[in-house]
């Protein structure tokens, strides 16, 4: 099977020349026509993930003079923003965790203690799926990964440091992998899932790639 290459990278942030004070939002590059766009109706986004067909995104927002946050979806190609589900901010979602892993749900966390919710795309019904385990040394859990049959994700640990970790998705278990020496500070050059657009060309957030549908 040749390899698959990626057709458009999102991340929330701004674009080159933006001005700083401007809201971070969901951005979109096309590797195939070289366009970069800021999707309207998007600005607060500070987290996102592809839908399984990689044709819409969604996003955790949050607006700041709100007690409210929420996560919400809007096609690649623009268009109206559709809002999955909202949360309270005394129990609001973590802002980096958000996994879509089939068409029909999206699992969100929410933490004291850390919990797994499966949230329905179209109703946005929420389902708690359960505490997690081996969670007790960790803390601000994020930017989850497809990895076999759960997921892998970077997490706060120790006074400075970061781990990565894996989560499986039926025992919600979490093992502890590999300790990263220094975690990333505010500002850094964003990481990046499978390819980034050329340097300079985004501003904070996570780049994240969508891959055409192949076949087997």
């Amino acid at each position: 099977t040749p390899p698959v290459e990626p057709m458009i990278i999102a991340w929330a942030g701004r674009l080159p020349g933006d001005d700083e004070a401007e809201p971070p939002a969901v951005c979109v590059h096309d590797l195939r026509t070289g366009e970069t766009r800021r999707l309207e109706g998007t600005d607060g986004a500070d987290t996102l993930v592809f839908s399984p067909d990689g044709q819409s995104i969604a996003f955790h927002w949050d607006d700041p003079s709100s007690n409210r946050d929420a996560v919400r979806r809007v096609s690649v190609d623009g268009g109206p923003v559709l809002t999955i589900c909202e949360s309270d901010k005394a129990d609001a979602f973590s802002s980096y965790f958000l996994f879509w892993d089939q068409p029909g749900r999206v699992l969100l966390l929410k933490s004291t203690p850390f919990r797994l919710v499966s949230v329905s795309i179209n109703s946005g019904e929420q389902t708690e799926l359960g505490e997690l385990s081996g969670v007790e040394q960790v803390y601000g859990i994020g930017s989850p990964v497809a990895a076999g049959n759960g997921v892998i994700f970077v997490a706060g640990y120790g006074p400075t440091g970061s781990i990565a970790c894996t989560l499986d998705l039926e025992s919600l278990e979490v093992r502890l992998l590999r300790e990263v020496a220094v975690r990333p500070r505010a500002g850094d050059r964003p990481r990046c899932r499978r390819a980034c657009p050329a340097e300079g060309a985004h501003e904070g957030g996570l780049a994240r790639a969508v891959l055409p549908h192949q076949s087997d």
